[in-house]
């Protein structure tokens, strides 16, 4: 079998965008537009609001008369009025309704993939680290990957109000946004040095989440019950979760004191920056070079516009992290089937049934096995033979069967159904021939007619029931 590709590098930043995007576009495609909305009254809600006193000043110092003053001051009022409503209602949906309707829209993803993906991929180590690597990208409504337009929104607010406010202080002194943006490149290498971390312990991190989704749920079966106190196993089960735990936790704790340490360097450089940003305003004042509405009006863009810078960076970072996590979902997501599952060859059919079942030198190996499972097998089954498959436990009864019925693809050799390599057949159509209950039983609470016709009862028919239990013996 191919090996699965983990690292997804196919996936770049713009394509794990239009991913999201699309899937939100054909959820609901009102979300992204309201995106849009919430996009422009975020720029806007902000700037109005540092305008105002601004313009109060100036309409007071120049003389302005009463109804000029109300006219300006009471449009101005009105319009952050609307707007403070319209990104309210906007914020709403873009901080909740975004990653709800992605959930669910990964929900119905994972259940698709799963239930037509090959049997044999669903069992391959390889397979099962993507979807777990893509599990935890699926957590929760509150994950990166599911909120790619709401960080966009972030980002683009942030954007376009540092472009905005950096028009104002640059008008002043360009100095400012100098310092301003060196301390903003410093904060950003802090952080890429976080998530570089959290990119490299990604294997570790989803090993370690898979040993302990396995035990935790190995340890709820009631099957195992007896041999744990017949053994005298709980101590030492209870000691290898908690030490799976342990080494986990330990793996997040460092993560998240990386992500600490650039939070408390984003705090220092707040300090300085906006320090000396206000020391060199206060200058300009003194010296009679600014107004005092001008004053006024720059000293809340530098604090607005630092935190503009620091969004930027915030929001960037968490949109490589939601790209990183949309890379393990497209890779899970994405993995091809091996079977044939397009146009073949028709099935046997009228006088051709049974057909012969024919295996000619098979051979199979289970993934991350030094043994092959089968060596060299040929078997044939005659039309209308019946035929039992005996063997000790490992010998291969269980692979041998799936092998046949098509849930496994024989790595050397052929199994012929008929004169036709099973191969040529079509996945789905194949596996209409086959009728296969497995080893594992597990009963419906119902009575024994309900659990042969798996329907309800109003809905059973007692004479095939009946039929079925003649025709097992």
């Amino acid at each position: 079998m191919e090996k699965a590709n983990p690292s997804g590098s196919e996936y770049s930043l713009g394509s794990n965008i239009l991913f999201a995007l699309r899937s939100h576009w054909r959820t609901k495609k009102s979300t992204l537009v309201f995106c849009v909305i919430a996009i422009i009254a975020g720029v806007l809600l902000p700037f109005i609001g540092i305008l105002l006193p601004k313009l109060v000043i100036d309409l007071l110092t120049t003389g302005a008369t009463p109804g000029h003053f109300v006219t300006i001051i009471g449009g101005a009022a009105v319009l952050f009025v609307i707007l403070n409503g319209v990104k309210g209602y906007t914020d709403e949906i873009v901080n909740n309704s975004v990653g709800t309707l992605a959930a669910f829209n990964s929900i119905t993803q994972k259940a698709e993939k799963n239930l037509n993906m090959d049997y044999e991929l669903m069992e391959h180590p390889d397979v099962q680290m993507l979807e777990e690597r893509a599990g935890r990208a699926w957590d929760s409504n509150h994950t990166p990957a599911h909120n790619v337009p709401r960080t966009i929104v972030r980002l683009a607010v942030n954007v376009f109000g540092f472009i905005l406010y950096g028009s104002v202080i640059i008008a002043v002194h360009p100095a400012i946004i100098i310092f301003l943006i060196i301390s903003a490149i410093i904060n950003w290498q802090s952080l890429a040095a976080a998530r570089k971390f959290e990119i490299a312990t990604e294997e570790e991190r989803a090993t370690l989440s898979r040993k302990l989704s396995y035990m935790h749920k190995s340890l709820k079966q009631p099957a195992g019950a007896k041999d744990i106190r017949l053994y005298s196993m709980a101590q030492w089960m209870q000691k290898l979760f908690f030490g799976t735990l342990s080494q986990n936790e330990h793996v997040e704790d460092k993560i998240a004191a990386r992500y600490m340490w650039a939070q408390l360097m984003e705090g220092l450089l707040i300090l300085i920056r906006d320090g000396a940003a206000y020391a060199l305003l206060i200058y300009l004042l003194l010296q009679g070079r600014i107004t005092l509405g001008d004053f006024v009006f720059v000293f809340a863009a530098i604090g607005a516009f630092a935190g503009w810078i620091s969004g930027i960076i915030l929001q960037a970072s968490e949109l490589l992290r939601a790209s990183d996590q949309t890379t393990h979902i497209r890779a899970f997501l994405d993995y091809p089937d091996r079977s044939n599952l397009g146009k073949a060859a028709p099935l046997p059919s009228g006088s051709q049934l049974p057909p012969t079942i024919s295996l000619c030198g098979v051979s199979y190996a289970y993934p991350k096995s030094e043994k092959a499972a089968l060596q060299d097998v040929s078997i044939e089954i005659s039309a209308g033979e019946r035929v039992a498959i005996v063997g000790a436990n490992g010998a291969g009864k269980t692979t041998l069967i799936k092998l046949i019925c098509g849930l496994y693809r024989p790595q050397q050799g052929q199994i012929y159904l008929g004169e036709v390599e099973v191969d040529k057949y079509n996945r789905d159509e194949y596996f209409s021939l086959f009728s296969t209950v497995f080893q594992d039983i597990h009963l419906l609470t119902c009575d024994i007619a309900g659990n042969i016709s798996q329907m309800p009862s109003e809905t059973t028919d007692d004479q095939k029931v009946e039929k079925c239990l003649r025709l097992s013996g």
